[in-house]
């Protein structure tokens, strides 16, 4: 991968984490574990889909590269997760309640990348 595939897939995880943290922030599903949170979880599989392709796009990746390009954009955003649980939950919301199952999404979504991109690097090869 160049320079800019790294920072790019850099650039978009931080994109990526801060549009899942508005979310649990400011979508109200994450205050109670009911049906609209599978609803989600159930939306967030073809939305990490579309994202993994839309990623690939921007930052260039060759096929062989998606794995990577994920690989990248994934750490990003995790270590962004991680720090702002540890230290600013608030990011997340002002109920603690949602914190914990917002935390467990952001979670899903992640494996999801992992998937998709392994995926993505074998149909397109």
């Amino acid at each position: 991968m160049t320079r800019f595939n790294v920072w790019t897939m850099a650039a978009l995880g931080v994109l990526f984490w801060l549009l899942g943290a508005m979310f649990i922030r400011y979508v109200p599903v994450f205050d109670a574990a009911d049906g609209m949170l599978a609803l989600v979880y159930a939306a967030t599989i073809p939305v990490v889909w579309v994202s993994v392709r839309l990623a690939a796009i921007v930052a260039r990746l060759e096929a062989a590269q998606i794995g990577n390009g994920i690989l990248v954009a994934t750490a990003a955003a995790l270590t962004l997760d991680g720090l702002a649980l540890a230290w600013m939950p608030g990011v997340y919301s002002v109920i603690g309640a949602s914190v914990p199952l917002g935390s467990a999404w952001l979670l899903w979504g992640a494996a999801w990348f992992a998937l998709f991109a392994v995926l993505a690097s074998h149909s397109r090869a």
